[in-house]
């Protein structure tokens, strides 16, 4: 029995271990550089920088669009790397689902994410690829 709660509890550190190391991730305000890859578009689609406040509560980068409603419906943190799905819905009835991964180190980050937008007329598929580096304190 008690071999049973040692493990129990270790398996737990291990999970609170593992939420902790996203404190490499620094709150305040990141600069976001994104650029979308689309398979058969002739012409690529320049790069887009951003900045945004961001915070170990709120630890992916907000979609780009203000038009939107987006819910993170699953996220998992192992070690220093972020795993995330999402759900956008805009108000003209467009679907947009995002499946990423992201990597903090320390000042930066790297990651990407399979984007699969739906609308009425047609579905479009695109990657993202986006790096952020940590500027300082959010001012408000």
């Amino acid at each position: 029995m008690m071999r049973n709660v040692i493990v129990v509890g270790v398996v737990i550190l291990s999970f609170v271990i593992a939420g902790e190391a996203s404190a490499q991730m620094k709150d305040g305000l990141w600069e976001i550089t994104t650029k979308i890859e689309m398979k058969g578009m002739p012409n690529q689609i320049p790069a887009m920088t951003v900045k945004q406040c961001m915070t170990k509560n709120d630890i992916t980068p907000k979609p780009m669009g203000k038009d939107q409603n987006c819910k993170i419906k699953d996220q998992k943190i192992m070690g220093d790397t972020v795993t995330y799905a999402m759900e956008c819905k805009g108000k003209d009835g467009t679907v947009t689902e995002s499946v990423g991964k992201m990597t903090y180190k320390g000042d930066s980050f790297e990651g990407s994410n399979n984007i699969t937008t739906k609308s009425k007329r047609e579905t479009m598929q695109m990657t993202s690829r986006m790096t952020g580096k940590y500027l300082g304190s959010c001012t408000k």
